[in-house]
C-alpha cells in the first residue's frame, strides 16, 4: 500500500469511532551522509510511512502516530483509542476542525528528486571538503541529510490534500588545529580550550539552491582566523551576529509568537500585541508560500491554506500564529499554521536592511562577532532570559575591525532587549537552517548588529 491509500484507509476506519477526524499520511525516503576526518564515513538511506491521527469525540481530543505495519495494526489500534477516548475530560477551549474544501495557492520551488542522487550528494560533499581545506582548514567533518516527503491530509471538514516536498541541508565544522589532548600541554591554560574551529551550512529545497563551495570556504576562514585564542571577559558588548547565530535567535522568536506559548504564558510576546517589542527597523514574517522554503507547504495540518503572516512590522507586534482551537480562545482569524496542538511557524522571514556586512562590522568600537550560538537555554521563557553557548567563529571587535578570536565566553541575554537593541540589519536574507537551533524553524535572515548584549564567563 503506499500512503495515499493507507491514510485514507485509516481515516475511513477513524470514523466509525469518532465525531471529527483527521489522518496525516507521510511517505517518507531519507538519504543521510556522514563525513569526518576529510572524508565520507557513513551513508544511509530510509523510506517509511508515519501516520498521524486526530480523533475528536464529544469534545475530547486524541493526537497520536504510529509507523505502519499493516491494516490490521491500524485497526486494531484505532480500536483501543476508541475506548479510551471516553476517559479523557472534555477540552474547555473545544473548536472544530475548518471547514473546507479549499483552494490552495500553489508554492514554487519546494520539490527536486534530485536530492536523493548519492552520487550528486558525494560530489558536493567533496567541493565542501576542498574548500574548506583550501580556506585553511585541517579537518572537516558534518552531515548532508535530504528528504522527500509526501504528505497527505485528510479531514472529515472535506479536506483531502496532498503536497510534495523535498529538502537538502548541508553543515560542516571545520577545524585548523590538532585534536584538544595534543594541544593542552603546549598552551599551558587553566582548564579546556575549544578547538580552532568554523561553522557554516548550505540549504534549501533543491540541489540547484546549495551552494557548498561558498559554504567550505566560510568555514575554512573562520577556523583559520579561530586559531591562538584570547580568554574572553565577562561584560557587555555591541554584537554583529553572523547568519547561523541570527537565524537561532530569530527562529525562537518565531516559536514564541505561537499562540500557544502566549496561552500558557511561556512566551516573552504575550499581551503584547500593538506594542514595541523591537527596534523599528525590524520587520519579521512568517510565512508557509514562500518560494524554496524548507518549510513551505501549501496548508497546514487542519487543511487551512498556509498564508504570509507580520509578527513584528517595524518593530511593533502585529499577530499570532493559530490553530482552530487558539483562534476561537484569542477571537481570532486563522492563520494557517496548525499544529493539532500547538501552532508552529512553516518559515521565519526577516527584512533585509541596508547595511554592507562589512560597514556592521565598522560600526563597533568594541564588541564581538559570533558566527554561531548553540545549547540555548532560557531561565525565564515569560521574561525572555536566555543564554547560550557562542561557537565555531568568535572574535573580539575593535575600532571597526576584527582582531582577535575569543574564547571562553558565554552570551547571557534577554530576547526583547536584543530585539529591541538591533541597530544595523544586513543586505540579502538567506535562507539558514542548522542542527543548533532549537526551535527547528528554518530562516531567511540577515547579518545584524545588536548593542550592549551581556556576555558572563562559563562555571567551572
Amino acid at each position: 500500500m503506499d500512503a495515499r491509500e493507507i491514510g485514507l484507509y485509516a481515516f475511513n476506519e477513524g470514523l466509525k469511532y469518532a465525531d471529527e477526524v483527521a489522518v496525516i499520511a507521510n511517505e517518507i525516503q531519507e538519504r543521510l551522509t556522514r563525513f569526518a576526518n576529510n572524508e565520507p564515513t557513513l551513508s544511509t538511506k530510509s523510506s517509511r510511512i508515519l501516520l498521524n491521527f486526530l480523533f475528536k469525540k464529544n469534545k475530547r481530543i486524541i493526537q497520536t502516530y504510529m509507523e505502519i505495519i499493516s491494516k490490521e495494526q491500524i485497526r486494531n489500534y484505532l480500536k483501543t483509542l476508541a475506548s479510551r477516548i471516553k476517559f479523557l475530560p472534555e477540552h474547555k477551549d473545544y473548536a472544530e476542525l475548518p471547514e473546507g474544501p479549499f483552494k490552495y495557492k500553489k508554492v514554487k520551488d519546494i520539490f527536486d528528486p534530485k536530492v536523493l542522487d548519492t552520487a550528486k550528494n558525494l560530489k558536493s560533499i567533496d567541493i565542501v571538503i576542498n574548500s574548506a581545506l583550501k580556506n585553511g582548514a585541517r579537518r572537516v567533518c558534518g552531515s548532508f541529510k535530504t528528504s522527500l516527503t509526501k504528505t497527505y491530509l485528510f479531514t472529515s471538514k472535506r479536506v483531502e490534500t496532498l503536497s510534495n516536498a523535498t529538502t537538502a541541508i548541508l553543515e560542516l565544522r571545520a577545524l585548523a588545529k590538532e585534536k584538544i589532548g595534543k594541544l593542552l600541554p603546549k598552551l599551558k591554560l587553566e582548564g579546556k580550550i575549544s578547538e580552532a574551529s568554523g561553522a557554516s551550512t548550505t540549504c534549501g529545497t533543491r540541489i540547484s539552491d546549495l551552494k557548498p563551495k561558498e559554504a567550505g570556504e566560510e568555514a575554512g576562514k573562520l577556523a583559520k582566523l579561530s586559531e591562538n585564542p584570547i580568554r574572553g571577559k565577562e561584560g557587555r558588548y555591541d554584537v554583529v551576529f553572523g547568519r547561523n547565530a541570527a537565524a537561532v535567535v530569530f527562529s525562537e522568536v518565531g516559536k514564541y509568537f505561537s499562540a500557544f506559548f502566549v496561552d500558557a504564558n511561556l512566551s516573552c510576546f504575550t499581551n503584547k500585541l500593538n506594542e514595541k517589542v523591537a527596534s523599528e527597523i525590524v520587520t519579521i514574517c512568517e510565512d508557509g508560500t514562500i518560494a524554496g522554503g524548507i518549510g513551505s507547504v501549501p496548508f497546514d495540518e487542519e487543511g487551512y491554506p498556509t498564508q504570509k503572516n507580520e509578527l513584528i512590522s517595524k518593530g511593533i507586534a502585529k499577530n499570532y500564529l493559530h490553530n482552530s482551537i487558539t483562534a476561537r480562545k484569542f477571537k481570532a482569524k486563522l492563520t494557517g499554521n496548525a499544529g493539532w496542538v500547538i501552532p508552529f511557524p512553516h518559515n521565519i522571514y526577516v527584512e533585509q536592511g541596508n547595511w554592507g556586512e562589512d560597514e556592521l562590522v565598522k560600526e563597533v568600537k568594541r564588541g564581538i562577532y559570533i558566527n554561531n550560538l548553540g545549547y540555548l537555554r532560557y531561565q525565564d521563557e515569560m521574561k525572555g532570559d536566555f543564554s547560550a553557548v557562542v561557537r565555531d567563529g568568535v572574535f573580539l571587535i575593535e575600532n571597526g575591525e576584527i582582531t582577535k578570536p575569543v574564547w571562553n565566553l558565554r552570551l547571557n541575554a534577554n530576547l526583547l532587549e536584543l530585539l529591541k537593541n538591533i541597530e544595523g540589519i544586513s543586505k540579502n536574507s538567506i535562507q539558514t537552517f542548522h542542527w543548533w537551533m532549537e526551535a527547528k524553524v528554518p530562516v531567511f535572515t540577515p547579518k545584524i548588529l545588536v548593542r550592549g548584549i551581556r556576555f558572563t564567563l562559563p562555571t567551572k
